[in-house]
């Protein structure tokens, strides 16, 4: 509903950056039309910086996951990668998220190389803490322990997907979006990728939309209005999220 308050050509010029100019899909929750005050903003999501580096054909394997308590019991005594317990979906979905991790292995072509990354949830939310314009740590808190009034909480939850509760589906993207980001920053990855995270960490970091070489991003100017609410037949099919 935040999207009716945006220009509409600015909603038109995120989704000509996913799906054009990085062949995205917002169907397939690679990447979201967040707004801003009254500013729709392109953002990638996990399964977008997935698909590139898919795409990219350097990769045999990669994913980003949420943990829940009790399944970390441990790391590996020599290399000090995390060790898991997986619990079943039924289970799992009712214990609280504790980190969250992700993992790639390049293909034979480059050796096989694996990686991984564990935060745990705390790390994650000092991370946003520190570099999103659009989230506070200290203010996250109060939300989540019911220390805002009904109209303090709605308004920031509707101003940042971070403010969502800790499982919601919203919030969880931009969680494991930030461990995709921190796994793929080590100079492997191939261009396409390293680009979308220096969009994405360049607008989180200013709050503004910018543009790289010939990415199709510059304002549309428009005075066309957003359409009422899709029925519930026209309702689009929820994406699960890993």
């Amino acid at each position: 509903p935040k999207l009716r308050d945006c220009d509409a050509g600015s909603i038109i010029s995120a989704g000509l950056r996913g799906e054009i100019s990085m062949g995205l899909s917002v169907a397939l929750g690679e990447y979201s039309i967040v707004p801003y005050g009254n500013t729709a903003q392109f953002q990638i999501g996990a399964n977008g910086l997935k698909r590139l580096c898919i795409r990219s054909k350097q990769y045999s394997k990669i994913g980003f996951y949420d943990v829940r308590e009790g399944e970390m019991v441990g790391r590996d005594p020599v290399t000090r990668e995390p060790i898991f317990k997986w619990k079943e979906d039924d289970e799992r979905e009712s214990l609280p998220i504790i980190g969250y991790y992700g993992y790639y292995q390049l293909n034979e072509d480059n050796n096989n190389f694996f990686q991984c990354i564990y935060w745990t949830r705390e790390k994650v939310l000092r991370d946003a803490d520190r570099y999103s314009k659009a989230f506070n740590y200290n203010t996250y808190q109060k939300l989540i322990n019911g220390e805002l009034s009904a109209d303090e909480a709605k308004k920031l939850q509707n101003g940042s997907p971070w403010y969502g509760l800790p499982t919601s589906e919203a919030h969880t993207k931009m969680c494991l979006k930030t461990i995709a980001k921190q796994l793929l920053n080590d100079g492997l990855a191939p261009k396409e990728v390293r680009r979308a995270i220096n969009i994405d960490n360049t607008e989180e970091t200013s709050g503004e939309p910018v543009t790289y070489g010939d990415d199709v991003v510059a304002p549309i100017q428009s005075t066309a209005t957003v359409e009422e609410e899709p029925t519930e037949k026209e309702m689009p099919v929820e994406v699960n999220a890993e």
